[in-house]
C-alpha cells in the first residue's frame, strides 16, 4: 500500500509539472476551469479553488498527497502571465524544479543558481527561491537588445 501512494504522488508530480506550464495566457475562467478537471483527475476531494479579482489560489490538501498551492496571476487584460507553486517538502520542490528545467521546449539559460530565462522567442523567466520551496513561472517582455546583453556570457 505505501508503495502504490508513493507512485501516485510521484506520477501526480510528473503530471503537475506539465500541465503548469500550459496556463500562461490562459483566461481566468480557463485556468479555473483547467483546475477543476486537475483536481477531478487527480481524485482530490480535499483540494480548493480561491479566487480573487487578479489571482487563482489552488490549495492541495489531501491526505493522500504532499500539501502544495499552486497560484496563477492575471493581468488587467484577463490572461495569466505568472504561476507560482508553493510546496513544503525539500523532495517536492526539488521534482518541480527540476520538471521546469528539462523542458527542453524553453532552451533555458542559466543566469545564476535560481534565476532561467528562456530562448527569446517563448519570452519566459524561471525563478527558483529553495529557502522559501517556491518556484516562479514568468512571461516577461523584453526587446531583443535586452534579452542579448542578459544572457552575454551564459550561453
Amino acid at each position: 500500500m505505501k508503495q502504490r501512494i508513493i507512485w501516485c504522488f510521484c506520477l501526480v508530480l510528473i503530471i503537475s509539472g506539465t500541465y503548469a506550464q500550459g496556463t500562461i495566457n490562459y483566461s481566468k475562467s480557463r485556468v479555473r476551469q483547467t483546475l477543476r478537471t486537475y483536481c477531478r483527475t487527480n481524485n482530490w476531494p480535499m483540494s480548493s479553488i480561491k479566487e480573487e479579482p487578479l489571482v487563482t489560489i489552488l490549495n492541495i490538501n489531501d491526505t493522500l498527497y504532499q500539501p502544495a498551492v499552486f497560484k496563477y496571476y492575471f493581468n488587467k487584460k484577463d490572461q495569466c502571465y505568472q504561476e507560482q507553486k508553493i510546496t513544503f517538502c525539500d523532495s517536492c520542490y526539488h521534482k518541480y524544479a527540476k520538471e521546469y528545467i528539462d523542458a527542453k521546449r524553453y532552451e533555458w539559460v542559466k543566469l545564476s543558481d535560481t534565476v532561467y530565462v528562456s530562448k527569446y522567442s517563448r519570452n519566459r523567466r524561471l525563478e527558483l527561491h529553495p529557502a522559501a520551496h517556491t518556484i516562479d513561472f514568468f512571461k516577461t517582455f523584453w526587446t531583443k537588445e535586452e534579452y542579448d546583453r542578459m544572457i552575454a556570457g551564459n550561453r
